[in-house]
């Protein structure tokens, strides 16, 4: 005896080549949207990765700026440890000056505490006399593990290399502040500070901080606004790409269906007749249905996570991109295997309940075709909406709350995604009775009526062409961004840093002259460290470079500022420290002795480069006339394959280049490493789309080859039903792509405005341009091919 589950299986094979197309189609979007969530995972851990690097378990800094020379008291650290949340509190001393053997490289004073490993990345416990140095600075000095290094005079230890891109030493903490000659109660420059839970407390104990000393300046790090400004926008962009892969397969779906239940349509239609309930025949469409998708879901959950796995490093390893080992959050993808089949419910819930009110007398009318028609009550819920989406898009960009700005802009494209079939309809109504050419005229006549049919497919294309340009942008947008950035760092190809402090102006006149005799070097100048000098009452960024040969050169900002223009003099002071001052407590028991020296010098240009903390640049012929600065950076405008000559030429280990072509060349590679996935799943949903949309109009080309028959007896030629079908095929493909294109233009503007409202799209034209012509052209081969085996046939067989 057979139950409503095995007649529902068994009908299954009326149909099994749509049952398969559809569960390979659920499976495709399964996979791609666990793959995406995949790659997230892993993006967000590296980026968490590279947030611990530089920061540690540290939550908060906070200190007195470079040019106050105050410290951080106990009492200050003790306030700080009994706000609420605190956990650890670090301080940590700065000594810029100290040498280092015969270097100057900024000597670090810490402690053993666990925030502080965490911070700098070291494991030892340092005693009074062993030092922390950086592999840099054991490879300029010479020296390695456990031999000894002179630190301000002092004989210390080397007991352990930390790997940093930078000079720099670890010392004990009160080593360092007795160089300094501080008051007893001092504790250090600035100051770690952990929370028990960032989210909750660090905001508040920021502020707090704030609070006590107007003058600290207090850093938020793991919560930086570039670090969240990162991780939202990664999750923005995997939710819109898994919500518009669940939407492109939703239709897919729905057109798949459309295809199933035609054939199984007699069948269902058959078991009504022949007493079968509403009731029955619903449970039998839900069974097949919910068969598939279950199918289908699980399918792509392993193929994804097989693909993440598998597929990913072997595709990476193909390409040459450096090796990726992609995180599998198998909690997230079994919810998202859930949630994939939910969504996918929806869908399917659609097709029971039309399947299950289908009467024996509507098997005949399966190709009435229902008008579309608008109500006063659409105007009503579709002016509300409207409204609502742009209250939404205000609130999140005047509050700046990323989801709200989504969610509006998801509701504004939703409404002109249900008004695309109306406009439509409204614009060949009016174009109609233009056209001249009788098989035009009949292909779109007859499009009319079926545009609330074929809603899936044109929903199926815009879906894509929005995700496609939503994700192009996205992508060139960073990826042009990135490269800017790097042609802003490199102003030249070859650009070197200098880790020690004994190269001052002839030094590096003589250095210039040295490279400018390599051949091919067009240009060479240097910058030295920054320093701050008094300007009037107040201490302001200054920097030597070569590029200024007589004055000074301010920056746009500056100018503004003071109101300065070009011709004007300024009157900078070099106040150095004869006799250091004298602390007794908290108390000044000595003033210290200082010897200023004043240079009055003519502004000669103005500039709208702005090197952080700078205002005011000058030559190095000026700066010999105060404390004599240290050269920082070279930079030389010469093909990279002379960069080998160059070092040879120079022969100084602390001098580091790099080259502006390299910096590219691994930018490019990071970002196809980036990348690989997100394209290569859009490739996935273009083939799997442009072969749902064909088969379907393939199927409803051949549903209506009874009125081809018709056409053909009132005069319609061979050639002109193959036009006909071809202009047919073309218009629903025209329509949906270039709606697509449109909304996906709008769509991304609008949503990066309401997330970025300062930053700039870059559209990527020729993707976009070229899966249109892609998909045009192949739908005019495709049907050109059918129309032609359909024009040969007699038409009795039509």
């Amino acid at each position: 005896m057979y139950t409503l589950r095995t007649i529902s299986l068994k009908l299954f094979r009326a149909g099994l080549s749509h049952v398969l197309m559809t569960i390979v189609t659920v499976a495709i979007a399964v996979s791609l949207i666990v793959a995406m969530l995949s790659y997230t995972s892993s993006a967000q851990l590296k980026l968490e990765a590279d947030t611990y690097e530089q920061y540690g378990d540290s939550h908060i800094e906070f200190g007195y700026e470079m040019e106050d020379a105050s410290l951080l008291t106990t009492a200050q650290l003790q306030q700080v440890r009994n706000l609420d949340g605190v956990t650890a509190v670090a301080p940590v001393a700065l000594n810029f000056t100290a040498q280092v053997e015969q270097f100057s490289p900024p000597v670090i004073g810490v402690g053993n505490d666990a925030l502080t490993k965490s911070r700098y990345h070291f494991a030892a416990d340092m005693a009074a006399d062993e030092v922390i140095v950086s592999e840099m600075l054991l490879q300029t000095t010479g020296k390695s593990l456990g031999d000894t290094l002179t630190v301000a005079g002092k004989s210390m230890r080397i007991i352990e290399i930390i790997h940093v891109p930078t000079s720099m030493v670890l010392a004990p903490r009160d080593m360092v502040l007795s160089t300094l000659q501080a008051p007893n109660d001092a504790e250090g420059k600035f100051a770690l500070v952990a929370t028990a839970d960032q989210a909750t407390y660090a905001t508040t104990v920021g502020t707090a901080i704030g609070q006590l000393d107007k003058a600290l300046r207090v850093d938020l790090q793991n919560d930086s606004e570039f670090v969240q400004r990162n991780v939202t926008s990664l999750r923005l962009f995997s939710g819109v790409l898994t919500a518009f892969i669940l939407l492109i397969v939703g239709t897919l779906l729905l057109a798949n269906f459309q295809l199933l239940f035609t054939k199984l349509n007699q069948q269902l239609t058959v078991l009504r007749a022949i007493g079968g309930t509403q009731r029955q025949v619903g449970k039998i469409v839900f069974v097949q249905v919910t068969t598939i998708i279950a199918m289908g879901v699980f399918i792509g959950t392993v193929a994804g996570v097989v693909m993440m796995q598998q597929g990913v490093p072997l595709l990476s390893q193909s390409l040459d991109l450096p090796p990726v080992a992609p995180t599998i959050p198998w909690r997230a993808v079994l919810v998202a295997a859930l949630v994939c089949f939910s969504v996918l419910q929806l869908f399917a819930m659609w097709q029971v309940r039309k399947s299950s009110r289908v009467l024996p007398f509507q098997l005949q009318q399966a190709n009435t075709v229902k008008p579309l028609k608008w109500s006063a009550r659409k105007s009503i819920v579709l002016s509300a909406l409207v409204v609502l989406a742009a209250l939404l898009l205000v609130v999140g960009l005047r509050e700046n709350k990323p989801l709200v700005s989504v969610v509006g802009t998801g509701l504004c494209t939703g409404v002109l995604l249900y008004l695309l079939p109306y406009g439509f309809s409204w614009m060949m109504r009016k174009l109609l009775p233009t056209v001249r050419h009788k098989e035009s005229y009949l292909a779109l006549q007859q499009l009319i009526p079926q545009v609330r049919r074929n809603t899936p497919i044109i929903l199926t294309l815009v879906g894509l062409m929005v995700i496609l340009s939503f994700s192009t942008t996205t992508m060139k947008t960073a990826t042009e961004n990135g490269k800017a950035f790097l042609q802003s760092q490199y102003p030249t190809e070859l650009i070197a840093t200098y880790d020690l402090a004994d190269k001052q102006g002839d030094d590096v006149a003589a250095m210039l002259a040295a490279i400018n005799e390599v051949d091919g070097v067009r240009e060479s100048y240097a910058e030295s460290v920054i320093t701050d000098h008094l300007v009037g009452e107040v201490y302001t960024g200054m920097q030597a470079t070569t590029q200024v040969q007589e004055g000074i050169v301010i920056t746009d900002a500056y100018a503004k500022k003071m109101s300065l223009a070009v011709g004007d003099t300024l009157t900078i002071t070099d106040r150095l420290e004869i006799e250091p001052t004298i602390w007794q407590g908290e108390r000044v028991f000595q003033e210290g002795v200082y010897e200023d020296h004043s240079l009055t010098l003519p502004i000669t240009a103005i500039t709208a480069e702005q090197t952080p903390h700078v205002a005011i640049y000058y030559s190095w012929a000026t700066s010999d006339a105060f404390t004599k600065l240290p050269l920082a950076k070279l930079y030389v405008d010469a093909p990279a394959t002379q960069l080998a000559t160059i070092e040879q030429k120079l022969d100084l280990p602390a001098l580091h280049f790099s080259s502006k072509t390299e910096r590219m060349a691994q930018e490019d590679m990071l970002g196809k490493q980036r990348y690989v996935l997100v394209i290569g799943t859009l490739v996935v949903l273009i083939v799997a789309t442009l072969l749902g949309v064909l088969q379907t109009l393939w199927h409803a080309m051949y549903a209506k080859r009874g009125d081809y028959k018709i056409q053909r007896l009132l005069g319609l030629t061979p050639k002109g039903l193959q036009q006909f079908i071809v202009l047919q095929a073309l218009a629903f493909m025209i329509y949906g792509v270039g709606a697509g294109l449109l909304l996906g233009a709008l769509f991304t503007k609008l949503l990066w405005f309401a997330i970025e409202p300062t930053g700039g799209l870059l559209i990527n034209f020729v993707a976009l341009l070229g899966v249109a012509v892609l998909f045009i052209g192949v739908t005019a081969v495709f049907f050109s091919w059918q129309g032609h085996i359909l024009r040969r046939l007699p038409i009795a067989q039509l």
